[in-house]
């Protein structure tokens, strides 16, 4: 018999999309308490967009992504990802 497997909820934010990149990533960052509460209790993993692009930029300048890392990273993240890589 194979052991159960744990699910996690994962939102990726595009928010202030109209806005200069990445002058406004501080702002796409920001989430109000009622949804970060939200996040956190129902273990969801919240990823800004502005996070997924330096994660991108990060790898095509060379930087070495590590799948396993990333996959903790999201696993253990309740609320708001900051970083990926």
């Amino acid at each position: 018999m194979s052991r159960p497997v744990k699910t996690k909820g994962i939102f990726i934010s595009n928010q202030f999309i109209h806005e200069k990149y990445p002058d406004s990533t501080d702002k796409r960052k920001k989430y109000e308490p009622n949804e970060l509460t939200y996040s956190k209790s129902r273990e969801i993993c919240i990823i800004p967009s502005c996070v997924l692009f330096e994660a991108i930029r990060r790898i095509l300048d060379g930087k070495k992504a590590d799948r396993d890392k990333i996959e903790q990273r999201l696993f253990n993240t309740n609320g708001v990802l900051e970083e990926i890589l």
